[in-house]
């Protein structure tokens, strides 16, 4: 898990960040050197300055070369 804190601009790493991971202000995430196994679904959860909570999952497929 990773998450970005909009109020406070700040990161929160879960114990499932890799270190390849990068989350930015605009919400846009950034993953390096992906492998086969990175192939699954991601869920974004935004939490406003109110504590509103929108979340959506995407789909990541990664093919070999």
């Amino acid at each position: 898990m990773l998450s970005y804190k909009i109020v406070t601009q700040s990161t929160n790493y879960g114990t499932a960040y890799s270190g390849r991971e990068t989350i930015y202000p605009n919400g846009s995430l950034l993953l390096q050197n992906v492998t086969l196994k990175d192939t699954r679904k991601y869920i974004l959860q935004a939490t406003d300055k109110e504590y509103d909570t929108k979340q959506v999952t995407g789909q990541l497929r990664v093919y070999r070369e």
